[in-house]
């Protein structure tokens, strides 16, 4: 955006003329100011307008705005703006990385699964990955990497349930742009592991 705003006034000017030191600073100032003034926008109390524009900056085709959308989306206040947002993240196909602690009653068994679908520390914590499929329209839902055409992911609302390791698991996004919540898993008898997907860190 920047690079196309100093191409356009490079253009503009004469061969003749000289382009001072203002004329670059308000070049590079303008994106900043609209960026800042669309960040107000999806961060203000009118649910609406900032639905319109997140879909609008989602649609842009700009990474950079793309990427701003998303940041404010994930960690609005509003739920219904954050459930947009997340069905629009998962749209992008992320391998989502979820990090997850086990009660102490059930440490044996979180170790194992643990172990069959991530890697584990001595603490009985570990982490797993959660690759996100291709969309299939007529199901509502997201495949896996392995089973694109398999309904291994589901989102409503701030709501994704996944399915890993032969088990569902259930998470809500928050405010602070994570998802939270639990996974079980009967076969190996781990009881309710608590499960946050950080999602910020994680956009591309």
């Amino acid at each position: 955006m920047i690079r196309a705003c100093l191409v356009m006034m490079t253009l503009a000017a004469p061969a003749a003329a000289q382009t001072t030191a203002a004329d670059i600073l308000a070049a590079l100032e303008a994106p900043t100011n609209e960026l800042q003034q669309l960040t107000a926008v999806l961060e203000g109390p009118d649910e609406e307008k900032a639905l319109v524009a997140m879909r609008l900056m989602l649609g842009s085709g700009d990474p950079a705005m793309e990427r701003l959308a998303l940041r404010a989306g994930l960690s609005s206040t509003s739920g219904v703006v954050r459930g947009v947002a997340l069905e629009s993240f998962l749209k992008s196909r992320p391998t989502l990385t979820a990090y997850a602690v086990g009660q102490d009653d059930a440490a044996e068994g979180v170790q194992v699964w643990l172990q069959s679908v991530g890697s584990i520390s001595a603490d009985a914590a570990g982490s797993f990955p959660i690759a996100i499929g291709p969309y299939i329209e007529d199901e509502n839902c997201f495949g896996s990497a392995q089973r694109p055409t398999e309904c291994y992911n589901r989102v409503g609302g701030t709501e994704l349930s996944f399915y890993i390791g032969q088990s569902w698991g259930v998470a809500r996004l928050n405010e602070s742009g994570e998802l939270v919540g639990s996974i079980s898993n009967r076969g190996y008898k781990t009881g309710p592991i608590a499960v946050t997907i950080p999602l910020l860190g994680q956009l591309q």
